[in-house]
């Protein structure tokens, strides 16, 4: 943490999926950041054993594939980072490879966050019980405190 001031907010980490359910954390994590001086650490992970799934059928990745993928992920982050920066609003982001949750958690935890900000996409029955919940798993083990906008801020959101 930065010595001085001592904010509620330091570092607040968005993990995001690439689509615009994901991207509605961002209004949240943004007002936050702004009202707390604290940075923004925007964050895509790629899960290679979910790449391979297509049309139901597992199909090997290959490497220039993977390095293809998060070539696609740091495009998508960059002018993510560059709308939301400016003024006193710090932003950084990071494209990292493994399951989800855990590798979310583990940047959380190496960039210090005070805040994870993400979004629920409420899944049930059996694909929740097949990948499980990240925002969940997050929310049972993060160090720090999370932040989940419900399905429903969601839609809500991106109707208007």
């Amino acid at each position: 943490m930065r010595k001085g001031r001592m904010t509620m907010f330091e570092c607040i980490v968005v993990p995001l999926d690439g689509s615009k359910h994901a991207e509605v954390a961002l209004d949240y994590a943004r007002d936050l950041a702004q009202k707390y001086s604290a940075r923004l650490h925007l964050v895509r992970v790629l899960w290679p054993s979910l790449q391979a799934l297509t049309g139901g059928e597992v199909v090997a990745v290959t490497q220039a594939q993977m390095a293809q993928e998060q070539q696609l992920a740091r495009n998508y982050l960059e002018p993510l980072v560059q709308s939301l920066s400016g003024g006193d609003l710090r932003v950084s982001s990071q494209v990292a490879l493994g399951d989800p949750a855990e590798t979310i958690l583990d940047i959380a935890e190496d960039a210090e966050a005070s805040l994870i900000v993400l979004t629920s996409r409420g899944r049930s029955g059996l694909r929740r019980w097949l990948m499980g919940s990240v925002a969940e798993r997050i929310a049972r083990h993060a160090h720090c405190p999370v932040m989940i906008v419900g399905r429903e801020s969601v839609e809500e959101k991106l109707d208007t």
